[in-house]
């Protein structure tokens, strides 16, 4: 019993991850005359199991995940579900391909695949709110979130690992 308890919990670590990254992303930081949050490392999360376990972290689960994040962190509704299932999607649809890349390669695809759903998430936060964030902001946010990947990918590693010796 206590083995099965500790397959199911292994097996949620994902979730659990990915729910961190949305609860740090919602914490305000004041560095360096910054009062922001950087930290929005869910989509590395989402990048990594898309490629290597779709299905411990799906496409619901990651759906009501951005429903969350909107929720949590007061962004227009829906916003956060279409770029996370937008992302999710992307990779899957790639999965066969991404999968044989080398970790270069893939963190490459990550930049260009995040690069361009950030832009998307800009242009309809411009057409529902009528403006953008400053742009130090944005571009300290986009850095972070290319730079911090393959420490994310580590994390993610690991965890798929626990969760292959729990499945086998």
């Amino acid at each position: 019993m206590y083995y099965q308890f500790k397959k199911n919990i292994i097996r949620k670590m994902p979730f659990f991850l990915a729910l961190f990254f949305i609860l740090l992303k919602s914490l305000s930081f004041d560095v360096f005359g910054f009062s922001q949050s950087y930290l929005s490392n869910l989509w590395g999360v989402i990048f990594y199991f898309a490629i290597f376990n779709a299905k411990v972290l799906n496409i619901i689960t990651v759906f009501f995940l951005g429903v969350f994040a909107d929720f949590l962190l007061s962004i227009p509704f829906g916003l956060s579900p279409f770029i996370y299932c937008t992302l999710y999607l992307i990779v899957q649809l790639n999965r066969n391909q991404l999968i044989h890349l080398s970790f270069k390669k893939q963190w490459i695809v990550y930049v260009i695949i995040t690069g361009l759903l950030f832009v998307v998430g800009l242009l309809l936060l411009k057409v529902m709110y009528g403006h953008i964030p400053h742009f130090i902001y944005l571009l300290t946010e986009y850095v972070l979130l290319i730079i911090c990947y393959p420490f994310i990918a580590t994390i993610c590693g690991y965890v798929n690992r626990l969760i292959g010796k729990y499945e086998a």
